[in-house]
């Protein structure tokens, strides 16, 4: 039986020209669009979009301090005590929380002092009087008692009532972890409780007020909570808001 010799091969040019023929395009003109990507022009650099960082330009209001000494605290009302100013000492307030002010920069750690012990003119020691200058009280905690349980250390750091008879208590709890804060909306009716309800919580002073419970509150409305109290402790919280003198 006759073998041959050669291994047939088909012609790739005779093979593209015959398909480029069928589909109607000319050869040459169909290898300029294979010989990779066409540029067309040059591409545009993008320019990076550089978003400037809003800052609020709050001038500092200067003080001197008006106390023989005065307690600078890491947060308003019943912060931790960080320091001690004296008579005639410039503070710069950047903020103020009712008749507290920050002294310090928002990017600094916090310290805040009462308001009601600073003068908006300089005071040195040489119109220093002794009689108006005696150590400065910013601070005066309450202490709730607990009957069902005497280690439990509450106390009242501020106290608002309306004619309604709403309360608004704040307390601290001291335990060996540390302060607690908590915020109440108490009813009354009288001195006697109607309900209380746990409003706002937090490490510090002002993160319990800055709950988002607390936000549209209002003790001064007519509406009144009748929420029973849920352990000794904030029937004793409560006991005490409707009994006690606004602080």
């Amino acid at each position: 039986m006759f073998k041959p010799s050669f291994t047939f091969a088909p012609n790739f040019t005779l093979v593209m020209t015959a398909f480029c023929l069928t589909l109607g395009v000319s050869p040459s003109a169909f290898a300029q669009s294979t010989n990779g990507p066409q540029v067309i022009g040059e591409a545009t650099p993008v320019k990076r979009v550089v978003r400037k960082r809003i800052k609020r330009d709050v001038q500092p209001v200067p003080y001197w301090v008006e106390a023989a000494s005065l307690k600078l605290r890491d947060n308003p009302v019943a912060g931790r005590i960080i320091g001690n100013l004296s008579y005639g000492q410039k503070v710069m307030a950047y903020d103020q929380y009712e008749n507290w002010i920050r002294t310090s920069k928002l990017d600094a750690k916090q310290q805040w002092v009462n308001s009601d012990f600073l003068s908006n003119t300089s005071l040195s020691w040489a119109n220093y009087n002794r009689p108006t200058a005696r150590a400065a009280t910013d601070f005066v905690p309450v202490r709730i008692k607990d009957p069902e349980d005497r280690k439990n250390r509450l106390f009242g750091v501020r106290l608002k009532k309306s004619e309604t008879g709403n309360a608004l208590i704040t307390t601290q709890k001291q335990s060996e972890q540390g302060r607690f804060f908590q915020n109440r909306f108490v009813s009354c009716d009288g001195q006697e409780v109607v309900g209380v309800r746990l409003i706002g919580e937090g490490s510090t002073f002002l993160r319990a007020q800055n709950d988002p419970r607390n936000l549209g509150l209002d003790i001064y409305a007519p509406e009144q909570v009748d929420h029973e109290a849920n352990n000794s402790g904030e029937a004793a919280i409560a006991k005490f808001a409707c009994k006690s003198q606004a602080f």
